[in-house]
């Protein structure tokens, strides 16, 4: 059963990057909601059923297709109830090509808010990522805004 504040975030790169829609991206983006500082989550069955509003099996599909997918990480207790994990590299390869379509629309993302929940978190590995991207412009093998990278280093992690 859903709290009244209870609440789901759902970003660009999981749609963009992704290629998420409809129920998947839900259920993905309440893993990742759990899941955003990088560890294990425990999440009930009735949980995603509650903001599918669908059956059981129908959410067991989708957890499955995602999983398939690579997005996500699943070990299963007695069928009701799992434990969760987004794949880190799907994150960033989503996150990457979600600046990429953006910078070849002539585009430049002005927001990204990843909250941070304590050290080790996604932020962090998503602040690596870019560093990563920045470097990887420096040697000429990506077409990145080398800013992204110094903005983050600088104190300012997510307004470009």
């Amino acid at each position: 059963m859903l709290k009244p504040t209870n609440s789901i975030v759902i970003y660009g790169w999981m749609v963009e990057g992704l290629h998420l829609q409809g129920t998947e991206l839900l259920i993905y983006a309440i893993v990742y909601g759990f899941c955003q500082d990088g560890g294990q989550k425990k999440i009930a069955l009735s949980y995603f059923q509650g903001w599918l509003s669908t059956t059981g099996r129908q959410a067991i599909r989708i957890v499955n297709a995602l999983q398939s997918k690579g997005y996500i990480h699943v070990v299963r207790k007695h069928g009701k109830q799992g434990l969760y994990s987004i794949d880190r590299q799907a994150m960033a390869e989503a996150i990457r090509v979600s600046f990429e379509l953006k910078e070849r629309e002539g585009k430049k993302e002005e927001t990204i808010d990843l909250p941070s929940k304590g050290p080790n978190t996604l932020n962090d590995f998503a602040k690596e990522q870019y560093e990563k991207l920045r470097m990887e412009k420096e040697l000429g093998q990506v077409k990145y805004d080398p800013e992204v990278a110094d903005i983050i280093r600088n104190g300012n992690p997510w307004n470009f």
